[in-house]
């Protein structure tokens, strides 16, 4: 099952919304990959059983949901 494209997100003014520290310098953020379409927790749990991972503990889904 294909979850979805990733993307390396252009950074930039206007990215993402101007947050600033307690010493009013703006807030940065290190590169990071998104996937372009939104991906579900139904889709996810499909994702991890059609893949036979085995997590080291019980994902609650109730919980996670």
């Amino acid at each position: 099952m294909h979850l979805g494209i990733r993307n390396a997100p252009p950074f930039g003014a206007g990215f993402v919304k101007d947050t600033y520290d307690e010493f009013g310098d703006p807030d940065e953020f290190d590169a990071f990959y998104i996937d372009v379409y939104k991906v579900t927790v139904g889709r996810f749990k499909e994702f991890l059983k059609s893949s036979g991972y085995k997590p080291d503990k019980p994902i609650n889904w109730v919980e996670l949901y």
